[in-house]
């Protein structure tokens, strides 16, 4: 007990002492049970990755059997070999090292993966939607189409989607039988000017998954948002206007930088995070222009060349792509580019900033960790000769 105490008070309740890479026990521990010392070691959230290894001797089959039963990952014979007890040991660190940077990596891998997906998802909707909202058709075969085709297209369960556009106390829906609207788990209000003008209703029909998901009701909030501000437009009859501007509102709700250019590099939309990151402001982007600003950006790149690169070897052959562009003054930002074919006819990328700066943290992290194992290694052999 006493030296589990001193473990885990010098491991985990001061901020002096790193972690160990890897625990070697004696099995014959004096005045401690070594293998309950190991299975509460085990037992701590903190160290239950860190590899446990005991000394036994060469002839002590029992104990040998009983490391494996309390967790343990290898044993270390008496008498030492020398060239044996660094095999164990190096191949243990070596296998933490590559475990733990595969954890890392792939947790990361998959939040950004499922965020992008969402956020691309996002982007299409609202593309297609604002594409429905500027056809130029009459209202109510707009509301038609989207409740019939671009809401359902954008959820889980298109093929059971249920949706009710009511504005006015005048109703758009995807359904006829009047029994369906038991299957509205969402309602988002439609309000223009402040003024509750009627709701968007959304649901699915008989399935397990009824209710929406946290990001699908964010989509829904966004639609009902831009079907308000249509309206408030299309009465002031100044739809062009209504398109800059929610774009442009849409486009800030993003926490990573959202660019939205064409294949010959003429600036289309941007949000506030994405003037932020490269310093500039909307006044200069307006003032000395697109070229003048996208030569001013290219400079605070290490590598200035990544940026042409883009446009010659994926824009060009119209692919969707994935770079890093590393800042001189520290910051990394993965950036995903996706093609968005515009009615007009215009070849359009979205280019998505996300900080990937913590992640190289991280990094660092884990190479100053190779360090202290290598250092453990060199003080092992010392020691061992």
């Amino acid at each position: 007990d006493m030296a589990f105490e001193m473990f885990e008070v010098h491991m985990f309740k001061t901020k002096k002492y790193h972690l160990p890479e890897l625990i070697i026990i004696d099995v014959l521990l004096p005045g401690e049970d070594s293998f309950l010392l190991a299975k509460k070691l085990i037992e701590l959230n903190q160290a239950k990755d860190i590899p446990v290894l005991f000394i036994v001797s060469s002839t002590d089959i029992a104990n040998k059997k009983k490391i494996y039963q309390v967790g343990g990952k290898d044993y270390i014979e008496k008498p030492f070999v020398p060239e044996e007890v660094l095999t164990r040991i190096d191949s243990h660190l070596r296998y933490k090292m590559i475990r733990d940077e595969l954890i890392l990596k792939s947790g990361i891998l998959e939040d950004n993966e499922k965020l992008l997906m969402k956020r691309s998802r996002e982007i299409k909707g609202l593309h297609d939607l604002l594409i429905v909202l500027d056809s130029g058709q009459n209202t109510d075969d707009i509301m038609q189409e989207i409740v019939k085709r671009i809401i359902p297209e954008h959820l889980q369960y298109p093929d059971r989607t249920f949706c009710e556009i009511e504005v006015d106390k005048k109703v758009y829906s995807n359904f006829t039988n009047v029994y369906s609207t038991n299957n509205f788990s969402f309602i988002a209000p439609v309000r223009v000017n402040g003024l509750e003008r009627g709701n968007l209703k959304v649901g699915y029909e008989r399935h397990e998954a009824k209710y929406l998901s946290a990001y699908e009701k964010r989509m829904m909030e966004i639609y009902a948002h831009e079907i308000a501000y249509f309206i408030e437009k299309k009465e002031l009859t100044a739809t062009d206007q209504y398109m800059r501007e929610t774009v442009a509102l849409t486009l800030e709700a993003y926490q990573d930088g959202i660019l939205l250019i064409s294949k010959n590099g003429t600036i289309i939309r941007y949000n506030k995070k994405f003037l932020e990151m490269w310093g500039i402001t909307d006044e200069i982007m307006k003032k000395e222009g697109p070229q003048k600003t996208m030569n001013t950006m290219k400079n605070k790149l290490e590598n200035p060349e990544i940026y042409d690169n883009i446009f010659k070897n994926f824009m060009s052959s119209e692919k969707d792509f994935t770079i890093e562009m590393a800042f001189k003054k520290g910051p990394v930002y993965e950036v995903k580019g996706t093609l968005l074919p515009y009615s007009s006819g215009d070849k359009v990328y979205v280019w998505n900033f996300r900080d990937m700066t913590a992640f190289r943290r991280l990094q660092e992290e884990l190479d100053r960790s190779r360090e202290r194992i290598d250092q453990m290694k060199k003080m092992v052999r010392s020691k061992m000769i």
